[in-house]
């Protein structure tokens, strides 16, 4: 008999029962029971004693093998353990495996039944070898790193006329402090998951890096353990926000603990609080969900002996996500995948937009608000986001910043009032001058003769540009010829001596 049943059989005896009653429990004869008691007696121990040690300690005292009877195939309880320990699809009940291993039995071999089998597994799970034993990694994760995703399985009824309509509520919680929130959407479609988290961002007061979720088909085209395909349009969703999407590996519910905890709580603590009131639109009922998950937010978490909230943390970790866009991401945006050409512009629906000249040559994601006009541009590889451009008016009209042009094509696209305010930076006389000039020149020839002004202003430093622009004004007719006059006599006549010299004597010598 093995240690298991004789602690089963101390047991019965410390709870009443005769001898009798207890063989009859057991189908076993009165001598066996009485044979437990003798040995432990042999070897000294109380009954109580012998209850309160493990199965595994008893055996080992009373000398007892924890095996399978001999003479009956024994069991490969290892791969037994693994199959009805593992997640998902592949896993199998007790029963089942009991009935594999009777019929992957040698042909005339004798087998455990099914008591005898649970009994013997039992005892192999009190005492699991090494290659059986899981150890589950804890994660400490950084503030404004991890979001976490999913959809309740409970839901509240919504009264849209004469009939009722169940909302979906969403969850997600900030990894790090916990932070809690909840939406109630129509359906967990695309949109609804999009519109969900953009309403979460703005109730985090920010963007985490990361977004944990589950592998759910309106986000993830293609689940796999180790490079799953998430949707286009949830990729550019985060490609907006500069925030990453992480599909957790499919049935491992651990890899998002921290939004299984949170919707557990958000059905116990807010989803209960609100069951049995009457709703008739989603609004008052996203509203109800606000005010119980604030009091859930603000209430002190028990694992913390200092009273702290989730509030309170989450405090902390604003600081650390990202900032949220100026404008919300439109879910009916357009986009495309444009080469930055040659002139660092692309062309989007006939309108060209700049880009910053660092992207020559490189391939962008353009993205546009149908609503608001609005353009944003992605670095294809990174995901991160290089510029916005905002419509300068109602009409339909090329948007190219001068920041975005390297400082040779930025000067050609000065206007003549920055030339001009460039060049005064020199003196009151270089500001007349500049006045003079654009009272001879208009339009274009203007732009040019400024811009040949300031490249003078610049070879020659501002006070000695400043004494031609006062030499040129005393002028009967100042021009751009006659301040060129002056610049080149100024430089002549600070060249050095000993070239002078040598020019000299060299004519000499001829």
């Amino acid at each position: 008999m093995e240690a298991y049943e004789i602690q089963e059989i101390l047991r019965k005896a410390t709870s009443g029962k005769s001898i009798r009653d207890i063989a009859k429990d057991f189908d076993v004869s009165k001598s066996t029971v009485q044979r437990c008691f003798d040995r432990i007696n042999q070897y000294g121990l109380s009954v109580q004693q012998a209850i309160e040690l493990k199965p595994t300690e008893l055996a080992t005292l009373l000398e007892i093998k924890n095996s399978v009877r001999t003479g009956i195939y024994e069991p490969d309880f290892e791969h037994i353990y693994c199959m009805s320990h593992i997640h998902g699809k592949k896993r199998q009940s007790l029963k089942q495996l009991w009935q594999q291993y009777r019929e992957s039995a040698p042909q005339g071999s004798k087998t455990l039944g099914y008591t005898g089998f649970w009994k013997a597994y039992k005892r192999f799970c009190e005492d699991l070898p090494i290659s059986c034993l899981q150890v589950e990694i804890t994660h400490q994760w950084a503030f404004g790193d991890v979001a976490m995703i999913d959809y309740s399985g409970d839901g509240l009824f919504i009264n849209e006329g004469n009939k009722k309509v169940k909302a979906q509520i969403f969850v997600g919680v900030l990894a790090a402090s916990g932070y809690i929130f909840c939406y109630a959407t129509p359906r967990q479609t695309g949109i609804d998951w999009l519109d969900a988290q953009t309403k979460m961002f703005e109730y985090f007061g920010g963007v985490p890096r990361e977004i944990y979720l589950d592998n759910s088909t309106s986000l993830v085209s293609k689940p796999d353990k180790y490079n799953p395909r998430v949707c286009s349009q949830y990729r550019e969703f985060c490609d907006y926000y500069g925030s990453r999407p992480v599909p957790v590996r499919p049935g491992e519910p651990k890899d998002k603990a921290a939004v299984e905890n949170a919707v557990k709580l958000v059905q116990l603590k807010v989803l209960n609080a609100l069951r049995g009131r009457v709703f008739f639109s989603f609004d008052e009922l996203n509203k109800a969900l606000l005010r119980e998950l604030d009091k859930l937010n603000r209430s002190p978490l028990t694992t913390r002996p200092d009273g702290v909230s989730r509030y309170d943390l989450v405090q902390e970790e604003r600081i650390s996500l990202l900032p949220l866009p100026t404008v919300p991401y439109e879910i009916s945006s357009v986009s495309k995948v444009l080469k930055v050409q040659k002139n660092s512009l692309v062309r989007f629906n006939n309108i060209r937009y700049s880009v910053p000249f660092g992207f020559l040559g490189k391939k962008v994601k353009v993205l546009k608000s149908n609503k608001t006009g609005i353009v944003t541009i992605f670095d294809l590889n990174s995901g991160e986001r290089i510029c916005t451009h905002y419509p300068l008016s109602d009409k339909p009209e090329d948007i190219i910043l001068p920041e975005h042009m390297p400082e040779r094509i930025r000067m050609v696209m000065r206007s003549k009032e920055e030339l001009a305010t460039m060049i005064g930076q020199a003196g009151q006389a270089s500001k007349s001058m500049c006045e003079v000039l654009m009272s001879q020149n208009h339009g274009e020839i203007a732009r040019k003769v400024l811009r040949g002004v300031n490249s003078l202003r610049t070879s020659m430093g501002n006070a000695a540009f400043e004494a031609c622009c006062e030499a040129t004004l005393r002028r009967s007719r100042p021009t751009y010829s006659a301040l060129r006059e002056e610049a080149q006599s100024s430089l002549s006549n600070k060249a050095p001596k000993t070239n002078k010299k040598k020019v000299h004597q060299t004519f000499a010598g001829k």
